[in-house]
C-alpha cells in the first residue's frame, strides 16, 4: 500500500480540521498530516498519495504558502505519485469563484505529468463559476463549511473510498 500525506494550508484553522477529518477518514494506516508551510519535498520523498489541502482565499486566489509549495514540487520528479485536492470555498458568498483555487493546482500539479484523482459531481453545490470544473465535473472535492457543513461528513467519507482505490 502506498503511503499517504495530506498536506494543507490554513488561515482561519477550516483548512486544517478539515484535512484532519480526511486522515481520520482514511484509517489504518493514518495518513501524515503537514501544513504546507512545514514541508520539504524530502519529506514526501516515499509517498504514493498526496492530498493537497486548501482554501480558495479572496476571490479565486491561491493561498500564499501553496504558490512556493507547487514551484518547488514543479522541480523534484516522484516516482509513481499520485494527487487528490480538497479545496475549501463559499459557494455562496462567491458564487463566481467556487473553490477556483482547486483548478489552479490541478494545472500546475498536471504540467509537471502528475496523475490527478479524485474528481467530483457537481450535483448539490450551487454557484455560478469555478476554475476548478473539468469535463463538469471538480478536479477534486469541494467542501463549503460556511452554507453547507452538515455534508461535509459524507462528502469526506465516499471521495475517500473513492480515492482509496487508488492506493
Amino acid at each position: 500500500m502506498k503511503n499517504v500525506a495530506i498536506v494543507y494550508d490554513t488561515h482561519t484553522g477550516t483548512t486544517k480540521r478539515v484535512a484532519a477529518r480526511l486522515q481520520v477518514a482514511f484509517g489504518d494506516p493514518m495518513p501524515r498530516l503537514l501544513a504546507v508551510s512545514e514541508t520539504s519535498m524530502e519529506e514526501l520523498a516515499d509517498v504514493g498519495l498526496l492530498i493537497l489541502a486548501l482554501p480558495t482565499w479572496g476571490v479565486g486566489d491561491l493561498p500564499d504558502g501553496f504558490e512556493a509549495f507547487l514551484l518547488e514540487l514543479a522541480t523534484v520528479r516522484f516516482e509513481d505519485l499520485t494527487v487528490a485536492i480538497v479545496g475549501l470555498g463559499d459557494q455562496v458568498g462567491h458564487p463566481d469563484s467556487f473553490v477556483d483555487a482547486m483548478g489552479e493546482v490541478c494545472e500546475k500539479v498536471v504540467s509537471t505529468g502528475v496523475r490527478v484523482v479524485g474528481a467530483w459531481p457537481t450535483s448539490g453545490y450551487r454557484f455560478l463559476s469555478s476554475r476548478a470544473l473539468r469535463d463538469g465535473v471538480f478536479v477534486g472535492l469541494p467542501i463549503d463549511e460556511h452554507t453547507q457543513p452538515e455534508q461535509t461528513g459524507a462528502r469526506i467519507d465516499a471521495w475517500v473510498a473513492m480515492v482509496q482505490k487508488h492506493l
